[in-house]
């Protein structure tokens, strides 16, 4: 045989050397074999151990810091297993572990720390476990948490609370904390006698042991840990009546507007079952209001809510705030519980498809137009983060912090991808598609695949994988031109796309005798027929997903066009992007303007205001005379067409008025607008009540126009704490007309809300932007820069020299700044 070298030469050696006595023999010593390395906590938890049900039962005090458990979970091990691993955050402490299958116990060589930072640990086990079942039975205790994981609400009294989502389960219990897993939880709260205790499912038993009260809970359908949740403190239930399912309010004694919710709960429970035909899929819905916590979980049948919203539904835009959030978290009913994303990459199915449903739901109720302008806010909002340096794809392939998915992208992007796929596919034949992909995953997980799999199968022979493909993987705003060309006998639209070119769908809409609508998937140059005759007017209807342009002499024909105000309100948007990349026209843009707060609802009449104070503070001073001009003869014309304020008064139309002749006032230097408008804040200051649609316009006018006297005395009076909260708005924006504009941003006497506005109003400023944030260090410019979702300037960097602005500031930046540019002036 052939020898290793090393082998070979010690033979030759001890073959040549004499032979001598044998050594005396040493002391013997005992030879103990290695004990195998422990093993390293995976990355990733192995996909070959699958949770099968939990079993929780918590001993949670409120007046405690802590709490204690014991955890049962039911595996299915898919090969052998030398070792078991789970999630428990550091906060987390097992105190024993016991293994078992059926009634064996399995011998465990050593419980295994987590490495680093990371929150794996789990059990080395005596000898490998083969493929079966098999039961783990954890002992643990647990500090209550800060705002995230079983946690103590210091707002609220007496209440502790869960928050779960993305990855908090594990700071509450052990588990497998990843969407991929679904499994039945059964709870049990031991709580002291006196307090609520509340979980996702009705409570099914009760047992009292001294000054303790035990509940069972009914086991959940499978869920995913990031689901799971409960409430134990001082509550009070508030019955919903009407509901399709048992149903309540729990909230903390003291809580406002608990009756706005009560009023619209039952309503959109039943409108969100209606939209999806099918019964709700839960036994119980409880909504517990938790005052410090800052979002809504859609825990099914233990929803939780911010108590800030209900503190802000007093006027119509907070009450329109709070409903759209409750739709939300409904429609998560059935995007999320019922069928939930597979990994963090696919959160788009939760979070967008629930954003696009409660828009559709709200839709339909008696917010109707509102909702649809909503809609188109929130999309511009989609647009600037999509725009952003580094923006992410809506779906991507890695995600490293879950938390980070949570932004503009998902909900708003996300939202506004359905919004798009249902105008181009038609409302009947999504929601056909939409039946599929809950049919086919009941209480499991799905992908995006999954979604465009349901949806291609009813589509015909539309390119259905390939657009939700583009719409989903890649980052970034398609852009596209629209222009007419007219024949004699015949006229047609040409789309193009503008930069690369990107399957994109899109549906335009055109007026005249020959009006109508047509929706293409845009793949290069697209040519529609449009009939013998030009059209007066054409556009990109409101729900795709890209920034559009006309020709500039276009832009002016929509300001007279037939349209709602959804189409109104984006054209506007559209015209501006315009206008800020030099392809735009001005006088166009501001007929859009003006359009838009004659014809609008009260958020279009709102945006349209902004959108002309804008234009005028962005003009240069050579130009500037020319748009302000304009501002006040479109303001006054459209005081004229909304005529005198009437009891029957629409809001919107009291809304649009009230905007109208704040612009009027403030620009067309008309003096008797003026008195008016100083007499009415003169009577308010004495104390004498007036109306807030008639207040607001009256304070803008004084704090732009008014008298040295009249503005200081507006200045002291606003800082009293009484202002209603629908006067806030006017209150920044009169503060914010003054000489003394940056120093009321933080002023101290000030009541916050009333700074805050101020700050609002100049952070969307053009010129005032800039000073207004250098005056600040950067956490106060950071809150005030997020008051505004289009500021003009960014938040100067930290001293640690990190800027706290996101890209999506720098892109919102950008734009303002691009705008400035071109109306700058000769």
């Amino acid at each position: 045989m052939r020898l290793a070298p090393w082998i070979a030469a010690a033979t030759v050696a001890a073959c040549a050397a004499p032979q001598g006595p044998p050594p005396p023999p040493g002391p013997i010593e005992e030879v103990r074999p290695t004990p195998p390395a422990a093993p390293s906590p995976p990355d990733v938890l192995p996909s070959t151990v699958v949770p099968r049900a939990y079993r929780l039962e918590l001993t949670i005090d409120p007046a405690a810091t802590s709490y204690a458990g014991v955890v049962e979970l039911d595996l299915d091990l898919a090969t052998p297993q030398g070792a078991l691993w789970w999630h428990a955050a550091r906060s987390v402490t097992i105190d024993e572990v016991t293994v078992r299958r059926g009634v064996a116990a399995i011998a465990v060589a050593a419980q295994l720390p987590a490495a680093g930072g990371g929150d794996v640990v789990g059990v080395a086990l005596a000898a490998p476990l083969a493929a079966g079942p098999a039961t783990v039975r954890l002992a643990f205790r647990a500090a209550l948490g800060d705002g995230v994981g079983v946690f103590r609400d210091p707002a609220a009294g007496r209440l502790v609370a869960t928050h779960f989502e993305p990855e908090h389960a594990r700071a509450g219990f052990p588990c497998l904390d990843e969407p991929r897993w679904r499994a039945p939880i059964a709870l049990t709260l031991r709580t002291p006698d006196g307090d609520g205790a509340y979980a996702n499912t009705p409570e099914v038993g009760r047992v009292r042991e001294g000054d303790w009260v035990v509940r069972r809970f009914a086991p959940t359908p499978p869920l995913p840990t990031y689901l799971v949740a409960f409430a134990v403190g001082a509550l009070v239930e508030v019955a919903v009546p009407g509901a399709p399912v048992p149903t309540r309010i729990l909230a903390p004694p003291g809580t406002a507007h608990v009756d706005l919710v009560r009023a619209d709960l039952a309503e959109l429970m039943v409108a969100s079952s209606r939209f999806v035909e099918r019964a709700w899929p839960w036994p119980k819905l409880d909504v517990v209001v938790v005052p410090s916590l800052p979002v809504a979980m859609e825990n099914p049948g233990l929803v939780t809510i911010a108590g800030a919203w209900l503190e802000g539904a007093g006027t119509a835009d907070g009450r329109a705030h709070l409903e759209q959030v409750v739709a939300h978290e409904l429609a998560h009913a059935w995007f999320g519980a019922w069928v939930t994303p597979r990994t963090w990459s696919e959160l788009w199915l939760n979070e967008g498809l629930a954003t696009w449903m409660a828009d559709r739901v709200t839709r339909r109720r008696a917010r109707g137009h509102r909702a649809d302008a909503d809609r188109i806010v929130a999309r511009r909002a989609a647009l600037a983060a999509d725009d952003a340096p580094g923006a992410r794809p809506l779906r991507p392939r890695e995600v490293a912090q879950p938390r980070a998915l949570f932004d503009a992208v998902t909900y708003h992007k996300g939202a506004a991808v359905m919004h798009a796929l249902e105008a181009w596919l038609g409302d009947a034949t999504l929601a056909a598609g939409l039946t599929r992909y809950l049919d086919a995953a009941p209480w499991s997980t799905a992908t995006t695949d999954d979604l465009a799999a349901a949806l291609t199968a009813v589509a015909g022979d539309r390119p259905v994988a390939d657009v939700v493909d583009e719409l989903t993987r890649r980052a970034g705003v398609p852009a596209i031109a629209v222009t007419r060309i007219c024949a004699p006998d015949a006229a047609s639209l040409r789309v193009l796309p503008l930069g690369a070119n990107r399957l994109t769908p899109v549906c335009l809409r055109w007026g005249g005798a020959d009006g109508g609508r047509a929706c293409v998937v845009v793949d290069g140059a697209t040519t529609i027929a449009v009939g013998a005759r030009c059209p007066p007017w054409h556009l990109v209807e409101p729900d795709g997903y890209a920034r559009w342009r006309v020709a500039p002499a276009a832009w002016a024909s929509l300001a007279t066009a037939p349209l709602p105000p959804s189409a109104r309100l984006a054209s506007l948007d559209a015209a501006l992007d315009a206008l800020a990349d030099g392809a735009g026209d001005l006088d166009g843009t501001l007929a859009l303007a003006g359009a838009a707060l004659t014809h609008g609802d009260a958020p279009t009449a709102a945006a349209a205001a902004t959108a002309m104070r804008l234009l005028v503070d962005a003009a240069g001073p050579r130009l500037r005379p020319r748009v302000e001009a304009a501002v006040a003869g479109l303001a006054a014309r459209a005081v004229a067409d909304l005529g005198a304020a009437r009891p029957d008064d629409e809001p919107g139309r009291a809304v649009a008025r009230a905007h109208a002749v704040a612009l009027a006032g403030t620009y067309g230097r008309d003096r008797k607008a003026l008195r008016a408008a100083t007499r009415t804040v003169a009577a308010w200051r004495r104390g004498a009540r007036v109306a807030p649609l008639t207040l607001g316009p009256a304070l803008a006018i004084v704090g732009a126009r008014g008298t040295a006297h009249a503005r200081a005395q507006l200045r002291a009076r606003a800082a009293l704490p009484t202002a209603a909260p629908e006067l806030v708005p006017w209150l920044g924006l009169a503060l914010a007309a003054t000489p003394e504009a940056l120093a009321a941003a933080t002023a101290a006497d000030l009541p916050p809300a009333v700074r805050h506005a101020v700050g609002a109003v100049l952070a969307a400023d053009p010129i005032r932007a800039a000073a207004l944030f250098a005056s600040l260090d950067p956490g106060e410019a950071e809150d005030l820069r997020q008051l505004t979702s289009a500021p003009c300037a960014a938040p100067p960097a930290s001293a640690t020299g990190r800027a706290p602005s996101s890209p999506v500031v720098a892109a919102a930046v950008a734009r303002c700044q691009a705008l400035v540019a071109q109306l700058a002036g000769p």
